[in-house]
């Protein structure tokens, strides 16, 4: 297939490149230049002239917490040149398990969006607009938390500064749980999706368990002993609890994802020997 991954930081190198390394004919798009071994540009209005089977947009609107809200959902939308708004290219948006809200229960695609942060609210605002340019063409794909050695935001960086401080930073209260899933898992259905062509309009991407910060913090002690831990108060951009129901994407794609506390605690070990 002729796929195209625009936006290529934490979340869309690792899919290019898994995408890459299975034997399609990949072509990114970022702002910056660099050597890749598959087709990269930073100018957008190449995108119109690849016949691409399919665009992953994957360059965030808005980073949890941060970012002018009405500014860089514009921006996200408007990175689709208009050339390639009526061609057969099929659009797969990757947005968020954040657009649900609080999730007190499993949130499956059939439930209504209800987003309480700025960061779930610009990815909804996104997914609509996106559904009303390419209509049938379009999906979104949910994804919960995604572990990653190299993403700069997420667990593993604040499990890597612990190491350095003797101090483990949480933010919000013990029970309060989100959906882990690991990059590599995340590859692989996404690749299974495309070779699907399916035609779903909504995808939730996660491991289908939910990890509380206590239990986070259980694992992170025993690999990295002698923390000590400080839980202060919620972000305003936190979300209590994020649980996705992901039926739909094992009944499509047949991808068991690994349970996150042993990838924790195998990412964990690069943390204890590598830095």
């Amino acid at each position: 297939m002729r796929i195209g991954v625009l936006g290529i930081g934490h979340i869309g190198l690792p899919i290019a490149r898994f995408l890459h390394a299975v034997g399609n004919d990949v072509f990114t798009w970022s702002k910056t230049s660099s050597a890749y071994p598959w087709n990269h540009s930073t100018s957008l209005e190449t995108i119109a002239t690849q016949q691409l089977d399919y665009l992953l947009v994957a360059s965030g609107s808005v980073r949890p917490g941060f970012g002018d809200f009405e500014s860089e959902i514009k921006s996200t939308i408007d990175l689709i040149p208009s050339s390639l708004r009526h061609e057969n290219t099929k659009i797969l948006y990757l947005s968020s398990g954040a657009v649900y809200g609080e999730c007190p229960t499993p949130k499956s695609e059939k439930d209504q969006v209800a987003p309480n942060t700025p960061y779930g609210k610009s990815k909804a605002v996104v997914e609509r607009e996106f559904e009303k340019i390419f209509v049938d063409r379009f999906s979104a794909l949910r994804i919960g938390n995604v572990i990653d050695w190299e993403n700069p935001y997420g667990i593993l960086a604040v499990a890597k500064k612990a190491k350095q401080t003797g101090l483990l930073d949480l933010f919000g209260n013990s029970e309060d749980c989100r959906d882990y899933l690991d990059i590599n898992d995340l590859c692989l259905m996404i690749s299974g999706i495309l070779e699907l062509n399916s035609n779903e309009k909504i995808m939730n991407l996660g491991s289908g368990i939910s990890i509380s910060l206590y239990e986070l913090s259980e694992i992170i002690s025993r690999v990295l002993p002698n923390l000590r831990i400080q839980w202060n108060p919620p972000r305003g951009s936190d979300i209590s609890r994020t649980q996705l129901d992901i039926s739909k994407v094992l009944d499509l794609t047949n991808v068991v994802p690994e349970d996150p506390r042993a990838i924790f605690v195998e990412y964990l070990q690069r943390v204890v020997y590598f830095g």
